[in-house]
């Protein structure tokens, strides 16, 4: 996407979109569907990408303060 080949990357990170677990992936979307004027779903991919970091923040700290109940994520 640094190239600014915004059209040809959203295929490949919707692709990946769903294995990814950290929210980076549906970060990109949202820049390539934004710079596209797809402005719904740029929303959406960061609405996603932002849960998805809550989501890990929260995992990590938890991890962090040995919380029992908390599992590894999936690799």
């Amino acid at each position: 996407m640094r190239l600014g080949q915004f059209a040809n990357a959203i295929p490949r990170l919707e692709k990946a979109a769903p294995f990814e677990h950290y929210g980076n992936v549906h970060y990109q979307l949202y820049l390539a569907y934004r710079k596209l004027g797809r402005s719904e779903l740029a929303q959406k991919a960061l609405a996603r990408s932002q849960d998805l970091r809550r989501s890990s923040l929260e995992h990590d700290q938890a991890m962090v303060m040995g919380s029992p109940q908390v599992q590894p994520e999936p690799q």
